[in-house]
């Protein structure tokens, strides 16, 4: 017998033996690490896995037991507050990866990208070699295999990780509690809060069992003050399952101990919870399909529905949040929280009376709750009446300073009126209550960079993206901390980020534009086209194409010479200067406190005009003037639609003797592109004027102060000296009907 078939035979042997042996394992194991129930306890009393060869408390808190298992090398197991979290192996040498995966049942293997595809629980402690691939299993969630081609041919397997993709075990008292008010402070004769109120008692729960009822005040567990909620509930999961705590209690003035015993948490609780610990981290989606499943085994728990709909109005899916809410109100139409969460699915939907009117119902029945006022400050926020949100978070914060959102709601308004300072100081606060808390500290972040502080700038956003890697929108962190080091001419690090938001957001096409003007400043044309070309890909046809139907162009223009204009531009008699020569395909106003204007010389009527121009390297307003129509009097009359300074596309009128106005529409952040030219396009209908910025759909003016518009041009306005590129300029008119 050769040696290559000896050779085979014993790797068919290694296979065989690793199949009898580990599918069991697998089975116990999946069964166990996969839906976190496996206790360390009933681990070390196994010996599936074989000899145990030792155990390691480590500083984090967990405890790792290696075992040898015959042909697989090592094996480890990691151990949270008890409970299994991961068991890693190492298989045999040379043990081909999908014979691996065929002899434990574990199905077709799928690439998987670590940093983005894992679940918190299979996090990876480790760096994991460039030649390394890793796969998910099919039939297996909760296994992962990291493989390695070696000599160019098959893939072999390196290393095996069972995870947990529950939460760990934890121990449950089955109560609902929040921190007393001052109001029940006096009225239970204390000086000053102390205690936690008890809002609501499950049913058959260790709390129930031991005599705790709804207005307990909860002043002692297990010998320990109770000073905050966050405090009691870590205090519960530091103890073990099925041990014994005194309760010290105050009840209608009398002071009572009661004895409770610590249960597991039923399954539907498991789901809730891990739900919640995904929804902070910002993973809507995955806390969602927890809520779903504790909704299935309980489906008249408001608390879930409420939970769900919240999940689903971040992910956009207002009509299935609706949907929830209407049902959490109809289960218990005496829930302030169901009708706070349909107020906002309602608002989300601009039908603001109706969520005023769930405001003030959820106000009626509990007039102490602050989330009610954050509620119906964010609802007047919507409806752009800044001064009643504002009474409204003052009135939030006063009835509880130590809610977040009310900060981050109230100096978001800050931001928009240009009070940085008071913004700042708002989102400080909410950042010092709940430090992991995304708006917060992205929106501190903008406030710095308008108030020049780039350093804190870049801290926020670093921070952010160490806080909550996870996030559905941390791709946003990444691109704008790419912007700062672009604006740097930090050049490598803004690869790197940029590659991270398209790693994070494949379909995210400004990522790919800012990378792209990176590598043209780095010489690397030939990536920057690459990028270019999945901008062109990912836009809207919208955004660089006007559709023919019913329109033909009247003026045409790219500045380099193909243009249907008059050779010569014409511009107002002010002091500026054009300059055309030494810029081929493009138009380049020099200005200062002017308003420079190019006329089309053609008499519009209903009409689109768009222009491309590159972002100011200094604070203007540009873009495109309005000359009425043949005015009566013989006076030149205008409507000038900008792209301001702050961000905003404003509209403003002069019509003798001064200016009226402005108008304004808010545009998304993010939507201007500092690195690339800007489109923007307008509709003109009679007049209206319809906005779309870089192919998005801003919104609509309709102003009557002037006749009809008639000639249009470029304009730029400026307190300074400085200078604006237009990239062209194109007027198309409908079509006469036949």
């Amino acid at each position: 017998m050769n040696t290559r078939r000896i050779v085979c035979l014993l790797v068919a042997a290694l296979i065989s033996h690793a199949a009898i042996h580990a599918q069991e394992s697998v089975t116990f194991n999946l069964r166990g690490v996969t839906s976190g129930v496996t206790t360390q306890s009933e681990l070390e009393k196994s010996d599936r896995w074989g000899e145990q060869l030792e155990k390691t408390e480590k500083p984090d808190g967990s405890t790792w037991l290696e075992y040898r298992f015959w042909a697989w090398q090592k094996v480890i197991a990691v151990v949270y507050d008890g409970v299994v979290q991961s068991i890693d192996t190492v298989p045999p040498k040379r043990l081909p990866t999908q014979k691996l995966a065929d002899a434990l049942n574990l199905g077709e293997l799928i690439p998987v990208d670590t940093s983005t595809s894992l679940p918190p629980a299979a996090r990876l402690g480790a760096e994991v070699p460039d030649t390394w691939s890793i796969f998910r299993c099919s039939d297996a969630p909760g296994v992962l295999i990291f493989a390695e081609k070696i000599g160019g041919k098959k893939m072999y397997a390196k290393w095996m990780r069972f995870y947990s993709l529950q939460s760990p075990l934890k121990p449950y008292l089955g109560l609902r509690i929040r921190p007393i008010t001052r109001a029940e402070a006096i009225q239970a004769g204390q000086s000053k809060p102390v205690g936690l109120f008890v809002e609501a008692v499950a049913p058959h729960s260790p709390c129930a069992n031991a005599g705790i009822k709804v207005g307990d005040l909860i002043l002692e567990f297990a010998e320990d003050s109770v000073t905050s909620t966050e405090e009691f509930i870590a205090m519960i999961h530091r103890k073990p399952i099925g041990t014994k705590h005194p309760l010290r209690i105050l009840r209608e003035g009398q002071e009572l101990n009661l004895i409770a015993t610590l249960k597991p948490r039923p399954e539907h609780l498991a789901n809730f919870q891990m739900g919640v610990d995904l929804q902070r981290q910002g993973q809507y989606r995955n806390a969602a399909a927890m809520y779903s499943k504790a909704i299935k085994l309980t489906p008249n728990e408001t608390m879930y529905l409420q939970r769900r709909a919240s999940c689903r109005r971040q992910l956009g899916l207002v009509k299935e949040a609706l949907a929830d809410a209407n049902e959490a109100v109809r289960i218990d139409d005496q829930s302030a929280s169901s009708f706070l969460e349909r107020a906002r699915c309602l608002a989300a939907v601009k039908q603001f009376e109706d969520a005023l009117a769930d405001c003030q119902q959820a106000i009626l029945i509990d007039s102490t709750k602050a989330e009610a006022f954050a509620t119906r400050g964010s609802i007047y926020s919507r409806m752009d009446d800044a001064e009643k949100a504002l009474v409204a978070f003052d009135k939030a914060i006063q009835l509880d300073p130590n809610l977040a959102d009310p900060y981050v709601s109230r100096g978001s308004i800050y931001f928009t009126q240009k009070k940085y300072d008071r913004a700042i100081e708002d989102f400080s606060k909410a950042v010092q209550i709940e430090q992991r808390t995304f708006d917060a500290h992205y929106m501190r972040g903008w406030s710095y960079i308008r108030t020049d502080d780039y350093p804190s700038a870049l801290k926020d956003f670093k921070q952010l993206i160490t806080l909550l890697p996870n996030h559905e929108r941390i791709y946003i962190a990444y691109y704008d901390l790419g912007k700062i080091y672009l604006n740097q001419q930090n050049y490598s690090e803004a690869v790197i980020v940029f590659t991270e938001a398209i790693n994070r957001n494949g379909k995210y096409s400004p990522a790919y534009e800012s990378r792209a003007k990176v590598y043209e400043e780095l010489g690397e044309s030939q990536k920057a086209a690459m990028d270019m070309e999945m901008v062109r890909q990912l836009a809207p046809k919208t955004t660089h194409k006007i559709p023919s139907n019913g329109l033909t162009p009247v003026f045409f223009d790219d500045f380099d010479g193909r243009s249907t204009a008059p050779g010569k531009p014409l511009f107002s008699a002010q002091s500026m200067e054009w300059i055309t020569g030494d810029h081929t395909g493009k138009l380049t106003a020099k200005v200062q406190g002017v308003l420079p204007v190019m006329y089309t010389k053609h008499k519009l009527k209903d009409f689109v005009a768009e222009i491309e121009v590159a972002s100011p390297s200094q604070k203007c307003d540009y873009g495109l003037v309005f000359r009425s129509d043949d005015p009566p009097d013989g006076l030149d009359y205008y409507y000038m639609l900008t792209i301001s300074s702050d961000e905003l596309i404003r509209l403003t009128c002069w019509k003798y003797p001064g200016w009226t106005g402005p108008k304004d529409l808010p545009l998304k952040q993010g939507l201007l592109s500092a690195t690339r030219p800007n489109r923007l396009r307008v509709e003109v209908n009679e007049h209206r004027f319809r906005v779309y910025v870089n192919g998005t759909y801003v919104g609509e003016f309709a102003d009557t102060t002037l006749d009809r518009a008639g000639d249009i041009g470029l304009c730029v306005s400026s307190g300074k000296p400085t200078t604006v590129v237009f990239h062209s300029f194109h007027v198309f008119q409908k079509r006469p009907s036949k």
